[in-house]
């Protein structure tokens, strides 16, 4: 059940995000930024460009290329770089330091959520779906189980310039954190398409 769960939710995020991405493609002339760099080009590139404005390269895993570094205020960051084909990045990751309490998590989810809605408006998506019981769990350390057994589903999903961002609530392996998710309207377009034409 949970595996189809978690299945349901990346198809309802994968979606949502193509909708807003061709959406904003439509007004694309350019690309859209991360830290000042065109989210285009070789993913090595890229993660070259962003080491030379300060973030530490780790390396690669699976051929996407890692840092980490300051970013929004939050130290510690986690960013990755994903390619189509991997050869041309299309969209960027940012991981945000993980907590073990609702309070922090929460708060650091609408902090970064409230700061995207100030610099582009209202969200195109914003969801919050406590799968488990159907409702929200009463006290934080319920919230914090239901997070760890992906019953809750919590994002909002912004158009902006050139593409679209997601910040979504994130448990992986028992890690809970906040993440953004960069797309590029061009580039996320075109691997849609690549995507499209394999069926």
């Amino acid at each position: 059940m949970k595996t189809y769960n978690n299945y349901t939710n990346m198809k309802r995020l994968f979606i949502i995000l193509a909708a807003a991405v061709i959406t904003a493609s439509m007004m694309a002339e350019n690309h859209l930024k991360f830290k000042g760099v065109e989210i285009d080009g070789s993913p090595q590139v890229f993660a070259e460009k962003l080491a030379a404005k300060g973030f530490e390269y780790l390396g690669d895993k699976d051929g996407t290329p890692i840092l980490k570094g300051t970013f929004a205020g939050y130290s510690d960051c986690i960013i990755m770089i994903v390619a189509k084909d991997g050869r041309t990045a299309y969209r960027v990751g940012v991981t945000f330091p993980e907590h073990d309490t609702w309070e922090l998590l929460y708060n650091n989810y609408v902090t970064i959520k409230e700061m995207l809605a100030t610099k582009y408006g209202k969200p195109v998506s914003d969801v919050e779906e406590w799968q488990g019981l159907g409702r929200e769990p009463r006290d934080d350390n319920s919230k914090m189980h239901e997070l760890r057994m992906n019953r809750l589903k919590m994002s909002a999903s912004f158009v902006v310039p050139n593409g679209a961002i997601t910040v979504e609530m994130l448990n992986s392996l028992m890690h809970c954190q906040v993440m953004l998710i960069y797309s590029d309207a061009i580039n996320n377009t075109a691997a849609i398409q690549h995507a499209i034409d394999d069926l």
